[in-house]
């Protein structure tokens, strides 16, 4: 697999040193950071076939070109995007971007209400999809046994890292996935939601900070022409996943979050009423997929504490 990358590299003119083995700088995907006499670059996947990989190039850069703090694929490499085939005869799309250069997310107010009023930037840019975007119109309707699964999964977690925390996460299991059946999910599927083009993966691990108040999102690769408020949901739920503070946000920093976020976006008594539905099936979507995914993150002391507040959490502190 290490020379697939290799030769990833190469393609886009990177010279490699032998004595410097290629490594990722992201435990969950291979992401890399190089160079040349140009400068610094990341070198990563972006959505597949080649179609959404330029969609979501051509999305960026339209953010770009109205002064929005969002990289965009780097000039000088050839195609970029571009699609290679792996080991396995399968498609995938790579892409090289600008290394951006900035501060840690420490978590204060003044870094939380920057990084909603970047995502209230992106979402006041209007409805109209960017063409090639993977689309989705509403909620995704999980099947109840790939559910089941999920959740006995995400259990046997919980019972190897937090074993005194086993019963309450099954009692919240079990009430969530109750709750989704048999009323959210069925409202949900009744109804169009306004849709908009979003990032899908909003958080501060996405997020360089080069000033407290100015933050780049250096990875839209997940963007897709999706509920406003899914979006949004997906960012008040998956936020601090893969950074400090290994938890999810607090009320007080979600209602921060959500002012720097008005100052661009006012959302709809409609989008408000639908909100609590939506939020619940992305937490199924969402939340609930990490939870029995990321095994790495559950061996992981901090990221084991943000998954463990995600499972946790009360809803209701999202509330808008």
């Amino acid at each position: 697999m290490l020379d697939y990358y290799v030769d990833i590299a190469r393609a886009f003119g990177f010279t490699l040193d032998a004595q410097c083995p290629l490594e990722s700088i992201y435990h969950a995907a291979p992401v890399f950071r190089l160079a040349n006499a140009a400068g610094s670059w990341i070198v990563k996947r972006t959505q597949k076939p080649l179609a959404r990989g330029l969609a979501v190039a051509h999305w960026t850069r339209s953010l770009a070109a109205k002064d929005i703090a969002v990289v965009t694929p780097a000039e000088g490499f050839g195609d970029n995007p571009r699609s290679f085939q792996n080991a396995q005869g399968e498609q995938e799309v790579w892409v090289v971007y600008p290394f951006i250069e900035g501060v840690a997310y420490r978590g204060d107010s003044t870094q939380i209400r920057a990084a909603g009023d970047l995502l209230g930037k992106i979402h006041a840019q209007g409805l109209p999809a960017a063409p090639g975007l993977t689309v989705r119109k509403t909620a995704v309707a999980i099947d109840a046994d790939e559910l089941a699964q999920d959740v006995e999964k995400s259990l046997a977690f919980v019972q190897q890292v937090f074993p005194a925390h086993t019963d309450v996460a099954s009692a919240i299991l079990k009430e969530r996935t109750h709750h989704y059946f048999q009323e959210a999910l069925p409202r949900l599927l009744a109804i169009d939601l306004p849709l908009i083009n979003g990032c899908w993966d909003y958080k501060a691990a996405n997020l360089v900070y080069t000033t407290d108040t100015t933050p780049v999102l250096v990875d839209a690769d997940n963007g897709g022409h999706i509920p406003r408020i899914c979006d949004l949901a997906t960012a008040a739920l998956l936020f601090h996943s893969d950074v400090e503070p290994g938890r999810v946000f607090t009320q007080a920093e979600w209602m921060i979050f959500l002012e720097g976020y008005a100052r661009h976006v006012q959302l709809s008594d409609w989008e408000k009423q639908h909100w609590a539905d939506l939020l619940l099936c992305t937490w199924i979507d969402e939340a609930l997929w990490l939870l029995q995914d990321d095994a790495a993150g559950w061996a992981h002391p901090r990221q084991s504490k943000m998954l463990l507040s995600l499972l946790l959490s009360d809803l209701a502190t999202f509330a808008l």
